[in-house]
């Protein structure tokens, strides 16, 4: 038993045994490393959430004038805005084909609603990590564009800085703006 071989393979075997029982508990830790960045990278995604808390049309001569208020929260651990907001409406023809037209948001609007100008939201509108902002978004959109068209739907659009798009879909808007303006005053 005093041959050096046998004591060199001994060592060698003890060896790459503890190196073996070493590199195993590095990728433990490791793996477990990775997956606690992955869940914390997913957090940080841009993921704004859309709610509509009331929505409103009111008739003009040769326009609609539509509100919605809506509270729109930031789920993600990273700040994030709402650089644009577009209404969506998507309509059928008179020959039965589906299309979709968008309108941008118009926050000139707001007087002739009679709202304050602290109630609308103008983009860019900044929104903290876990945070909500709240207020009107309004659009006015032209009779002329609804000729011969039944409307299906409205799609309010939310775009913030990283062109991720949130959406709310909305098919009923009732003409209740008298109320709604006396509340807001």
């Amino acid at each position: 038993m005093s041959d050096p071989y046998f004591w060199a393979s001994v060592a060698s075997a003890i060896a790459a045994l503890v190196a073996a029982v070493i590199t195993w508990r590095i990728a433990r830790a490791t793996s477990a490393t990775l997956r606690l960045a992955e869940a914390q990278e997913h957090r940080r995604r841009p993921n704004l959430t859309v709610y509509l808390a009331e929505s409103f049309y009111k008739a003009k001569q040769r326009s609609r004038l539509l509100g919605f208020c809506v509270s729109v929260s930031n789920l993600s651990d990273a700040d994030d805005s709402i650089a644009k907001i577009e209404l969506q409406i998507n309509y059928t023809t008179s020959n039965g084909m589906c299309m979709a037209l968008r309108i941008p948001s118009d926050a000139k609007l707001v007087r002739e609603l009679g709202f304050k100008e602290s109630s609308v939201l103008i983009p860019p509108v900044r929104i903290d990590s876990h945070q909500t902002v709240a207020g009107w978004v309004l659009f006015e959109l032209k009779e002329a564009l609804l000729e011969d068209r039944k409307l299906e739907t409205y799609v309010l659009l939310f775009q913030d800085t990283h062109g991720a798009v949130s959406k709310l879909e909305q098919a009923i808007i009732r003409e209740r703006v008298d109320e709604i303006a006396k509340s807001n005053n």
